[in-house]
C-alpha cells in the first residue's frame, strides 16, 4: 500500500483580493472562492462574478438581507432565475430573484478557474 504522504501535493494560495465586503481567493489547483454583498431593492438582479469560472457548473449560495426587526432582520434563501434555457448561472455572472422588501443579498460561489485566464 502506498503512503498517502507520497501522493499528496501542496495547494497554496496564489491570489487574493478584497474590497470592502467583496473578494476572492484563488488556489494553485484552480479552486476559487468568491463572495460579496449586493445591495438592491430590485425583484431580480444579475450579479457579476469577480473572476470567471471555467464553466457554469459551480456552487452558489445566495441569502437575502431583510430588515423586518431592529436586530438586523432575517435571512431567506433566494431563487436562481432561469433565462433562455440556462439555469441562471453563467461562468461570469448569476441571476437571482428576491422577495419584495429585500435590501439585497449576500453570496458565495465556489468553483474552478482557468489559472492562465485569471492570473
Amino acid at each position: 500500500m502506498k503512503s498517502l504522504k507520497n501522493n499528496t501535493k501542496s495547494v497554496v494560495l496564489l491570489k487574493t483580493w478584497q474590497d470592502g465586503e467583496n473578494g476572492y481567493r484563488i488556489y494553485s489547483d484552480g479552486f476559487c472562492v468568491q463572495y460579496g454583498i449586493c445591495y438592491t431593492s430590485a425583484n431580480a438582479y444579475t450579479a457579476t462574478l469577480h473572476v470567471p469560472f471555467k464553466t457554469e457548473k459551480y456552487s452558489l449560495v445566495a441569502v437575502q438581507i431583510d430588515s423586518t426587526n431592529d436586530t438586523g432582520g432575517f435571512c431567506e434563501n433566494l431563487g436562481i432565475c432561469a433565462t433562455s434555457g440556462n439555469n441562471g448561472m453563467y461562468r461570469d455572472k448569476f441571476r437571482v430573484s428576491l422577495q419584495p422588501g429585500s435590501r439585497g443579498f449576500t453570496w458565495q460561489a465556489l468553483g474552478t478557474v482557468d489559472l492562465e485566464e485569471v492570473l
